[in-house]
């Protein structure tokens, strides 16, 4: 069985890599054939995260657009089609008209608010879209709906008028790629052995991009506070370094997808704060499943499924004001014993239910039923 993609961006976005090109094997091996289509190559895909003006993003907008509609032409009546978030950032009605028109099976899969207006990224191509038309278009022409998480799926039950044929399917991750790393497994040693950590300060991370960073550096001033009373190393990996706050010391890394699995190497906690508004109620929690599945305790906002993934006491703890944050970083900080017990626990969590493996059956099967 072959399924043709349509995705916005290529193998360097986190939600295309993680939402469809890390199922390609894993379906090829239930006899499914899955080719990816970017809109964005990976050179317009730079680019859109670059100062540049908007002229280089307005040639990487029409070079999409045609190539998305050569790909559209080219489908067949019965082809089995997925939509990961929209086709086209404009012009993405024409290109599903042409799909329907030619008969195609649509498969929508997302994973964010893209009903929204998108916080951050391009400017131009803010402008030109019209997200909540465009997504509850494609939630109405397709055949099944694959949503990110519960809160998603509601949004496409309303557009289609009830809830058949509309599956929640979490974003996840390889397990035997995320996992534990040898740091961690001597952690719980020491701590099985009733040994301290000795002289190395623990290590604070975040992982994310510009159009996330603002979350982070609200929080510079908690975490100041925090460095002032407690020792540790604060880490941000991103594509674009923070503006330096006062009194806090951090190391700036940038992100490479190269390097993806190392940045976790050495991390003791993560952090993942969000405000709680109606795009991140959307989200599904990515940056917590990767801590967690490599063994790290979360510190997180409690925003819609993030007070799943993240669960206070158990996987994680809980912050939503800066107070918060002070006391449970300096609870983690001081317990080493308590970062290790909720890392096995995180670990477990996202084996049983953030899996590749405890997904892709469900992913095959929904498609083989619109097929």
């Amino acid at each position: 069985m072959r399924v043709v993609a349509f995705t916005p961006y290529p193998i360097e976005g986190p939600a295309s890599r993680f939402r469809l090109f890390q199922f390609v094997e894993p379906l090829r091996e239930r006899g499914i054939e899955l080719e990816i289509r970017s809109f964005f190559d990976s050179e317009s895909f730079r680019g859109l995260y670059t100062a540049s003006g908007s002229g280089g993003k307005m040639r990487a907008l029409i070079k999409g657009i045609r190539s998305r509609i050569q790909d559209a032409s080219k489908v067949r009546a019965g082809d089995v089609i997925i939509v990961h978030s929209e086709l086209a950032p404009t012009m993405g009605g024409v290109v599903l008209d042409r799909l329907l028109s030619q008969g195609a099976r649509i498969v929508y899969n997302f994973d964010d608010s893209v009903f929204l207006k998108r916080p951050g990224g391009s400017r131009l191509i803010r402008m030109l879209a019209r997200p909540d038309r465009r997504t509850a278009d494609l939630c109405r022409a397709a055949s099944a709906v694959m949503a990110g998480n519960r809160y998603l799926a509601s949004y496409a039950e309303r557009a289609r008028g009830g809830p058949d044929h509309v599956h929640v399917m979490p974003t996840v991750l390889d397990t035997e790629r995320f996992r534990p790393t040898a740091g961690h497994r001597e952690q719980r040693r020491r701590r099985e052995d009733g040994r301290r950590q000795g002289d190395r300060p623990p290590t604070v991370g975040w992982i994310g991009t510009h159009s996330t960073l603002p979350y982070l550096t609200a929080l510079f001033p908690a975490l100041a506070a925090v460095q002032a009373r407690r020792e540790y190393r604060l880490q941000v990996i991103c594509n674009r370094a923070p503006e330096p706050f006062p009194g806090l010391k951090f190391e700036f890394i940038e992100w490479v997808l190269e390097d993806e699995l190392r940045y976790f190497e050495g991390l003791d906690v993560g952090l993942y704060p969000v405000p709680d508004d109606a795009w991140t109620r959307g989200k599904c929690g990515f940056k917590a499943i990767q801590y967690l599945a490599c063994g790290i305790p979360t510190i997180a906002s409690p925003v819609g499924v993030l007070s799943e993934i993240a669960r206070d006491g158990e996987t994680g703890l809980h912050a939503s004001d800066p107070g918060s944050w002070e006391v449970a970083l300096e609870r983690l900080l001081d317990d080493e014993g308590l970062r290790a017990e909720m890392g096995v626990a995180g670990r477990r969590l996202i084996v049983d239910r953030y899996s590749i493996q405890a997904v892709v059956e469900e992913f095959a099967e929904t498609l083989r039923a619109v097929a």
